[in-house]
């Protein structure tokens, strides 16, 4: 998706960022690289004012230079920050959080728990230890509303769109393994990228099943048995797929 007008092209993942964030939301970027999504939002009228911030000076330099030029000064605000540490309760509405690994992404969320309480929602990608992120989220009553898996580049990434507070009511409840490995929305959608993803994942771990068969050490037979905890994980989400398809 390209915004002329902008001069800024937005990745697939990056489109599906995007169209998490609810209309009318102020919005912070958190980690915000060229700072291309807070510009997309704000040029599109879909937020009325973001903050773009990012740990590394390189990067919010960029987001600046790429600010100036689309001509927003006066609604997109850069700020150097590590995580939400100079962001205040209540001037956004959506954080949005992305391209960094699950363990810093709920260690982002916990030390600005306080922030993240007062929002109305979270747009997360984290790039690995989704089912960790996912633990994370019910843990602390926040509802994982939806999910959406992109390949972009020959990898898998999962979008989340979170919501906080009192709106969410009594939906947050406990979740079974099959839905903090693969995630309840993605289970019931079953849309095609989901799906190659699975049958990507079963070839996998199938293929090196094979290989550490041939060996007989101790340490490759705790590895056989973990592939093949996993493998009959799979299988499961393939017939509750099957049976949801079946409705």
């Amino acid at each position: 998706m390209r915004d002329k007008e902008a001069g800024i092209t937005l990745s697939k993942r990056l489109q599906v960022i995007a169209s998490f964030v609810t209309a009318g939301n102020r919005i912070a970027d958190i980690g915000c690289d060229h700072g291309f999504v807070p510009i997309y939002l704000v040029k599109q009228l879909i937020s009325p004012k973001a903050i773009a911030m990012d740990i590394g000076k390189g990067p919010l330099q960029r987001a600046a230079g790429h600010i100036q030029e689309s001509g927003l000064e006066d609604r997109i605000e850069t700020r150097l920050s590590n995580g939400m540490e100079q962001l205040k309760i209540g001037e956004v509405d959506t954080v949005i959080l992305s391209g960094i690994g699950g363990p810093l992404m709920i260690q982002i969320l916990e030390a600005g728990k306080e922030v993240v309480q007062s929002l109305k929602e979270l747009v997360l990608s984290p790039q690995s230890e989704v089912e960790e992120v996912r633990r994370y989220l019910t843990a602390h009553h926040y509802l994982i509303s939806e999910e959406k898996m992109v390949l972009e580049d020959g990898k898998y990434y999962v979008v989340m769109h979170v919501v906080i507070g009192e709106q969410i009511g009594n939906e947050s409840k406990e979740w079974g393994n099959l839905e903090y490995r693969y995630g309840n929305s993605l289970l019931k959608s079953g849309e095609e990228v989901f799906l190659s993803y699975l049958r990507w994942e079963e070839r996998t771990k199938k293929q090196l099943l094979e290989k550490l068969r041939k060996t007989k050490t101790s340490r490759s037979m705790e590895r056989q048995k973990e592939l093949e905890d996993d493998l009959h994980m799979i299988q499961e989400a393939w017939k509750l797929i099957k049976k949801n398809e079946s409705k």
